[in-house]
């Protein structure tokens, strides 16, 4: 008989899943099947003799080989109360396969991301989830906009992540505005235009909304996402064609908690000082935005409860920007750029940061490093983009107690691959924090500032 997969038990805490899951499905206990061959009869027995299998509340299946419409119907047999079912990535899966989905009949959340095989037969099992809150499709390549716009029919959704289904289209989004319940729509890299958006102010409960990388949309979509009076998370990067225009706009939403404008390169001081009308933002994200600097860095010094700031590209800041972007006591995780010594000291007074993306500051030295000895709370401290890393300005750092982890260019010529630990470096000078080497740019804005992991 063979092992059950990785953590195959009914009895184990909620795991640390992705952060698009909100807390409303998260479930236990905890079925892991990930990898699970099901078509292998003895892991049927193994997991019909797991003890309490029957109070099963989350089930996840994602890489699942032979995962076919009588699995799932064995699979709800035996976990009959599954509220949350996992089937990412599932090799053999198919669209008519879902038409056995009915039988789970607890259903609320249901993840079917990077199943590029399903096609518009998916729909008709999709539809007999009637007790679905959250559903998410990323990467339905073989999906139509038609299939995917009859999801309006699921009138208890609220969140919706459709992130990379190309078939979404303008009239799909319009139909999906219609979901009287809708508080979360994700539709990353969708190619949408501003048509899709026009009845999104009919969507009263909306909160997050998530469009980066639609390259199409520009202010006139800022426009008609004005009118969602409740929206706290908003994110255009890679949105390119946004100017000034738009601050007018985002000025109407006064609850933003969130916002990202990464690669908006448009945009300029002279609207900025809006933000500051936003007294509850804690995230914004405008890497590679270069009209923006020290109008937008004073503007950001009343926003009293910003933990996270990309500023990475910002042609205008100067250590004057920077030292009030310094003055923010909440501030947790920042990224900048083009910074001199000076830039480095002033930063000294942003005691709270834990994580410091330095990029593109080729004029710092070990002396400006030493002015970061205040940041005695700092664990992730970037290097990239010709930021010098030297045995000097390496060793400058001893003296921040909780760094763990310095992420360094990778050296000239070495191949390609993932990011991972210089083997030795730091154990040979001795250092308490680990070298990693950053992975390569990625062409798609990335939404975090930490850049890589140890091993």
């Amino acid at each position: 008989m063979p092992d059950l997969p990785k953590n195959a038990t009914a009895d184990v805490s909620v795991p640390e899943d992705d952060t698009v899951t909100p807390p409303a499905v998260v479930a236990e206990p905890i079925l892991d099947l990930e990898g699970a061959d099901l078509s292998n009869p003895d892991l049927w027995h193994s997991i019909a003799a797991l003890e309490h299998v029957d109070t099963v509340q989350y089930l996840r299946l994602t890489n699942a080989h032979h995962t076919d419409a009588r699995a799932l119907v064995r699979l709800a047999a035996l976990c009959p109360h599954t509220r949350v079912l996992e089937l990412r990535a599932c090799p053999q899966l198919l669209g008519s396969d879902l038409a056995a989905l009915g039988v789970f009949r607890h259903l609320a959340a249901l993840k079917l991301g990077d199943n590029q095989q399903l096609d518009d037969t998916a729909i008709e099992g999709l539809l007999e989830c009637q007790a679905l809150s959250f559903l998410e499709l990323v990467n339905a390549t073989a999906m139509s906009g038609h299939a995917i716009g009859r999801l309006a029919d699921l009138s208890g959704i609220t969140s919706l992540l459709l992130g990379g289904a190309k078939g979404v289209d303008d009239d799909c989004v319009r139909r999906l505005t219609r979901l009287p319940e809708l508080a979360d729509l994700r539709l990353v890299r969708c190619p949408i235009g501003v048509r899709a958006l026009e009845d999104v102010g009919r969507c009263a409960r909306l909160q997050h909304l998530n469009l980066n990388g639609c390259e199409r949309l520009g202010n006139d979509a800022v426009e008609a996402v004005s009118r969602c009076a409740e929206l706290v998370e908003l994110r255009m990067s890679g949105c390119r064609e946004l100017t000034d225009g738009i601050w007018p706009h985002l000025a109407r939403l006064s609850r933003l908690r969130a916002l990202s404008l990464s690669g908006a390169r448009a945009l300029s001081d002279s609207g900025a000082a809006v933000v500051a009308r936003f007294p509850a933002l804690r995230e914004l994200r405008a890497r590679d935005c270069p009209g923006l600097g020290d109008g937008a860095a004073n503007a950001l010094s009343h926003c009293r409860r910003l933990h996270v700031l990309d500023a990475a590209g910002w042609k205008g800041l100067s250590h004057v920007g920077v030292a009030a972007i310094a003055q923010s006591c909440q501030l947790r995780e920042l990224a900048v750029s083009g910074l001199d010594d000076r830039g480095l000291e002033s930063l000294g007074s942003a005691t709270g940061l834990r994580v410091l993306a330095l990029r593109g500051c080729a004029r710092v030295t070990a002396n400006g490093f030493r002015g970061l000895a205040s940041l005695v709370r700092l664990e992730e401290l970037a290097l990239l983009e010709g930021t010098p890393a030297s045995q000097t300005i390496l060793e400058s750092l001893r003296t921040l107690p909780t760094l763990r982890e310095v992420v360094v260019e990778r050296a000239r010529g070495a191949a390609p691959g993932s990011p991972g630990r210089v083997p030795g470096l730091d154990q040979r000078a001795g250092f308490r924090f680990h070298i990693v080497e950053s992975a390569p740019a990625s062409s798609i804005v990335p939404e975090r500032l930490t850049i890589a992991r140890t091993a």
